[in-house]
């Protein structure tokens, strides 16, 4: 029987040595296999414009994928990263590569300030991870950091083509000036085939310059994501070269002005002067002279003596676009010493009201200096002949000439972040979406009485019934039951309390220009669900051709600080493709509201209006295009007077007439609305509609709208209020509320204004 038990035991241990030898070989095995599978892909990745990216905003990310399969390879890539606090956004793009043809795969994501990591994986058809690795982002012990923070009193430039004349030295030699303090000018530069595919890739941006590119590399994609940047307030520096675009197509289409061709062109001294550069003697060029096209709105152009136009800027849409019809390099070296005047001056065409060139006298006199706000308001407020320039909606940043600046630190913009005007604006917004019922602390008398019982039960009743029956030792087992009990109750008492209906509201503000075709539309949602779960959209898309950019969007504090980012807690997954970004999971959990956002361009079907003047008094001849009422509204006539009107069934028209009001003014409505959300005194009773106009994907537009009503134009501003939203959640009711801004540019047939 003891050789028995003993062969028993060699052989259980034999078997034991066989088996650990067989896992070990399988592990290594894994390896093995696990490393070939590694090495099947080559993946480069590039953040933002040279590493440059404003946090919370949409960036450009460029990937590159090789392979080393003999094979064809299909396959799904996922980008994750923290996109603010609360979010983290996970972009899907499934793509096609073949051997010895690396796949360019130009996506856009958003990233958090002070975002550590990105994290991206390749898997196959089969759902099985192929590839995958996760790149440092912020980490500062790194000598260079794959991304670098633009803060909000800095100027982001974005150039594709080339980089010569001294483009790339702006950063040096120029700094930002805001109704902040003084700020830095970053430049980055991409090649044509590098360029995004998608306006979003270009949103960050103050300024594109496309200098010279060869035109015939730009896909119909990238020239429509050029487009779609401009028309939503993107602001677009064109120079011509040797390399002639195609005027018939979409470039065409973009520039305002009519292109002549090349020619020999002599610039005198004066319009030399005026372009920044070198006065002391004429100068001989080739150039494409510019023919204003005849609905040329903010008209800025530089002639000759010979009356021709050699450069000029003008509104498209929302954005604004400005073209040079010669190659600044093509002078005579006399000039290369002028070169950041010239680009200071070419991109102020841009940045600035044609009627409001605020910071003037900086560039001739002292230097800036790191003045502060009210410092910077004083010194505006004479510029603008004694009014206060905050009274209005902040302009955007503008670029001044300095003498020669240290090299920048590479570590530095990494240790905080402050938002700005429009994070702020978004901020009231969502309040407005998490005022519910349901999002309500629960009244303190629930307290009150959850712990009266609690401290009834584990006194007085647990200690009497125990006594009688002599069992009061064991009340430490009936105390810790009453507890657990009692905390398992409150969990689910509570959301019992708070749970109530599905609700989905919406916030949404479309920009719309008379005689256009197409406006902008931009949304904010909030999801209340009685039960946390991910829930899916089962129309991310309203209608077949609409272009929608979704994403998560979180309240933000108003400085951020890198050593306290948190990792977003809620994965926010979308799939990107066709020029949209769409949620394919929303994940809600009961203790709080999911809020998104969405951007679009629109159809403009949804009114038209026409404004007159007559004597003191104006008349508002509206048409509905909607199947939907308009509630009312009012057309702003200048900066602080407009005049009201009323409702407008759906496919209907209605005329107003009256005599302008004075009018408080947007600004000030959304900064009392602002303060009172910083200083912490409560939420927004009600949200009161000019706030949306500063919010993200918002204020640019309402920027440019500003700078056409100083051109003569006025805004019909519309609203309406509604108990349907148009999207939908799979296999949920829900309740819905819904609250839509329409504003229009319309420009009076008399030509006069209330300005």
């Amino acid at each position: 029987m003891k050789r028995k038990r003993r062969g028993q035991s060699a052989v259980g241990r034999s078997a034991g040595g066989v088996l650990a030898a067989m896992l070990l070989l399988g592990t290594l095995c894994g390896d093995a296999l696990g490393a070939r599978r590694i090495e099947e892909f080559n993946v480069d990745l590039f953040f933002g414009w040279a590493g440059c990216y404003r946090p919370m905003e949409w960036t450009p990310v460029e990937v590159t994928v090789d392979t080393e399969l003999a094979e064809p390879f299909e396959g799904l890539l996922t980008l994750s990263a923290n996109q603010d606090g609360l979010n983290r956004l996970h972009v899907r793009h499934a793509f096609v590569v073949t051997p010895d043809a690396p796949v360019h795969l130009p996506l856009v994501s958003k990233f958090a300030f002070a975002a550590d990591q990105c994290h991206a994986e390749i898997r196959d058809t089969t759902g099985r991870v192929r590839w995958t690795n996760t790149f440092d982002l912020w980490d500062p012990s790194l000598q260079v950091r794959m991304l670098r923070a633009v803060q909000e009193n800095d100027l982001l430039v974005g150039v594709i083509g080339e980089r010569k004349f001294g483009l790339l030295q702006l950063p040096q030699q120029t700094a930002c000036v805001s109704d902040r303090q003084r700020g830095k000018v970053y430049v980055g530069s991409k090649l044509v085939r590098s360029a995004p595919w998608d306006w979003t890739g270009y949103a960050a941006l103050d300024a594109l310059v496309l200098y010279d590119p060869d035109w015939s590399r730009f896909s119909p994609d990238q020239l429509q994501a050029v487009i779609d940047y401009v028309e939503n307030g993107g602001m677009l520096l064109v120079v011509l070269g040797m390399v002639e675009p195609d005027l018939n197509g979409p470039v065409g289409r973009l520039l305002p002005f009519e292109i002549e061709a090349s020619r020999q062109v002599t610039l005198d001294p004066e319009t030399l002067g005026g372009l920044g550069l070198s006065a002391e003697t004429e100068e001989s060029v080739v150039c494409r002279p510019l023919r204003a096209r005849d609905n040329g709105m903010g008209l800025s152009l530089i002639r000759t003596r010979q009356d021709q136009t050699i450069a000029g800027a003008a509104y498209v849409g929302f954005g604004r676009v400005a073209v040079v019809g010669f190659d600044p390099a093509a002078l005579s070296d006399c000039h290369r010493q002028h070169a950041t005047s010239f680009w200071v001056a070419r991109l102020r065409d841009l940045l600035e009201k044609p009627s409001r060139r605020r910071f003037e006298p900086y560039a001739e006199s002292e230097g800036l200096g790191n003045y502060g706000p009210s410092v910077m308001r004083g010194r505006i407020s004479v510029l603008l002949g004694g009014r206060d320039s905050l009274d209005d909606i902040p302009l955007r940043r503008s670029i001044l000439q300095v003498p020669e600046q240290q090299t920048e630190d590479p570590q530095a913009n990494w240790q905080s972040f402050t938002i700005g005007y429009a994070r702020a604006g978004s901020n009231a917004i969502m309040e407005h979406l998490y005022n519910i019922t349901e999002m309500k602390p629960l009244s303190i008398w629930w307290v009150i009485l959850l712990l009266t019982l609690l401290a009834i039960l584990l006194g007085p009743v647990d200690y009497i019934v125990l006594k009688r029956k002599g069992l009061l030792p064991l009340t430490w087992v009936t105390s810790v039951g009453w507890i657990l009990l009692f905390s398992v109750g409150a969990y689910y008492g509570v959301e019992a309390l708070r749970g109530g209906n599905c609700q989905f509201r919406m916030v949404t503000v479309t920009d719309l220009i008379a005689g256009a075709d197409h406006g902008w539309r931009t949304e904010y949602a909030g999801i209340f669900a009685p039960r946390s779960d991910d829930y899916v959209f089962e129309n991310p898309r309203p209608t077949e051709n609409a272009r929608p950019w979704w994403s998560g969007v979180a309240p933000t504090e108003e400085s951020l600080y890198w050593y306290r980012q948190q990792p977003g807690s809620r994965n926010v997954v979308c799939v990107q493709h066709d020029g949209s970004n769409i949620p394919i999971s929303v994940p809600i959990s009961i203790w709080t509201i999911q809020t998104l956002m969405s951007e679009r361009p629109v159809l403009n079907r949804e009114f038209e209006a026409a404004v007159r003047r007559e004597g003191d008094s104006y008349t508002l001849t509206i048409t509905n295009l909607s199947d939907r009422p308009i509630d009312g509204g009012y057309v702003l006539l200048a900066s602080d007077r407009r005049m009201d009107f009323g409702e407008v069934p759906p496919r209907a028209e209605r005329t107003f007439s009256g005599r302008p009001q004075t009018f408080e003014g947007w600004t000030r409505i959304i900064q009392r609305q602002q303060r009172q959300l910083r200083d912490g005194r409560g939420g927004l009773d009600a949200l009161e509609h000019e706030v949306a106009y500063a919010a993200v994907g918002v204020l640019p537009r309402t920027q440019t709208m500003y700078d056409y009503l100083a051109q003569g134009a006025v805004i019909v501003c519309a609203h309406r209020h509604s108990s349907t939203v148009p999207y939908r959640l799979e296999q949920r009711t829900y309740q819905a509320d819904s609250l839509e801004l329409i504003r229009q540019i319309v420009f009076p047939a008399d030509g006069e204004t209330g300005s």
